[in-house]
C-alpha cells in the first residue's frame, strides 16, 4: 500500500494565509515549500536505485545514423535498456553536446523517438542525431521488458510492492537521474555538457 502524503491545493501565487505573495522573499518562502512537497510527495529514493554498471551491446547504421544497444543496470533485476544514437555520416556536422531524450506514455518506449516504430513526429531523438548531437534514449521503467515484467505495461503494482515509499514519478525522476549518470561513464558522452528533451511522460 502506497503510504505517501496527500497535500491540499492552495494557490500559488497566495500566502498560506490566503494574502497575495508581493515580494521576493514570499515568493521565496513559496518556492521552498513548494519544492519540500515536491520530494515529499516523490518519497525517498532507495538505496538500491543507482548506476550498478552497464554493458555496451551491438551497433546498426540506418538511415545516416548509428544505433548501440547500452543496457544499465540500475538495481537488482532492473536493467535500463538505451539506444544511443550518433551521426554517421560524413555531411553532419557534429555538435559539442549529448542529449538526453526521454519517451512518452506509448508501448514502443525507446524506439519511438529513436525512429525505429511508433509515430514518426515522435522521433525526436533520430531528429537530433541527424542534426548532429549524440543522443542516449532509454526505456521507461514500466515497459514489458523492465522492472515491470510479467504485467501489461504502465502497471506499476510491482514497484509499490516492493517499495511503498516511493512512487512512479520518483522512478521516473531516478532513472533520468541514472541515465545521466550512465552518460558521463559512456566514452561517446562522458566529456560534453548534458541536455534533456522529452514529451508527455517524458
Amino acid at each position: 500500500m502506497n503510504t505517501l502524503p496527500v497535500w491540499p491545493m492552495r494557490p500559488l501565487l497566495k500566502q498560506n494565509d490566503g494574502q497575495p505573495i508581493t515580494t521576493i522573499e514570499q515568493w521565496q518562502a513559496k518556492a521552498k515549500e513548494i519544492r519540500a512537497r515536491f520530494l515529499a510527495t516523490l518519497g525517498p529514493r532507495p538505496e538500491s536505485q543507482r548506476l550498478h554498471g552497464f554493458t555496451i551491446g551491438a551497433s546498426v547504421v540506418e538511415d545516416r545514423v548509428r544505433r548501440t544497444l547500452v543496457t544499465a543496470k540500475v538495481d537488482e533485476n532492473d536493467f535500463m535498456e538505451c539506444w544511443l544514437l550518433e551521426p554517421a555520416d560524413a555531411s553532419i556536422k557534429p555538435k559539442p553536446g549529448a542529449i538526453l531524450a526521454l519517451h512518452q506514455t506509448c508501448t514502443e518506449g525507446k524506439d519511438e523517438p529513436a525512429g525505429i516504430q511508433g509515430e514518426p513526429q515522435y522521433a525526436y531523438a533520430k531528429e537530433l542525431a541527424h542534426r548532429g548531437w549524440t543522443v542516449l534514449v532509454p526505456d521507461n521503467f514500466a515497459l514489458q521488458n523492465r522492472y515491470a515484467a510479467g504485467i501489461r505495461s504502465y502497471d506499476t503494482a510491482k514497484l509499490y510492492d516492493r517499495f511503498p515509499q516511493w512512487s512512479a514519478v520518483g522512478k521516473l525522476v531516478a532513472d533520468a537521474q541514472m541515465a545521466v549518470d550512465l552518460m558521463e561513464q559512456l566514452p561517446q558522452t562522458a566529456t560534453k555538457p548534458i541536455s534533456v528533451i522529452g514529451h508527455s511522460l517524458g
